[in-house]
């Protein structure tokens, strides 16, 4: 378990053809950001991912990053998916960082530190062949 910040990069491990990354994210709303989502709604949270063809933009979910996400790679599209489910590594689709932003403003929605744990999962595809 680690810690990062709003706006700062947080660097993701390097992985092979038969792993990913999986990404746990604790955001944790201020007491009086609680009180103020009651009357207003939560604020939206952005995740820029940064990958070797650039960075991309995310609407970030807090729940699904409390229950964990597939970080890495970023199945952002159905070839990039096709090629994961098949155990074909694409440069292109390896997640090198990733960071959180919040709303501008003086009003302290969230906690600034933000609690982070990645697991690299792993699996040989070489059994695949043989099933």
């Amino acid at each position: 378990m680690s810690e990062t910040e709003f706006d700062l990069p947080l660097l993701i491990p390097s992985v092979g053809p038969d792993q990913a990354v999986w990404a746990e994210m604790d955001v944790e709303t201020t007491w009086l950001g609680r009180i103020l989502s009651v009357l207003t709604g939560p604020p939206v949270l952005r995740m820029t991912i940064a990958t070797p063809m650039g960075s991309t933009d995310f609407r970030y979910l807090r729940e699904a990053g409390q229950t964990g996400f597939l970080l890495s790679p970023a199945l952002v599209s159905t070839e990039a998916a096709a090629h994961f489910f098949n155990a074909e590594s694409r440069l292109e689709d390896k997640v090198l960082g990733l960071s959180i932003h919040q709303p501008g403003g003086a009003m302290p929605w969230f906690k600034e530190k933000i609690s982070v744990r990645l697991c690299v999962l792993s699996w040989d595809s070489a059994h695949k062949a043989d099933q």
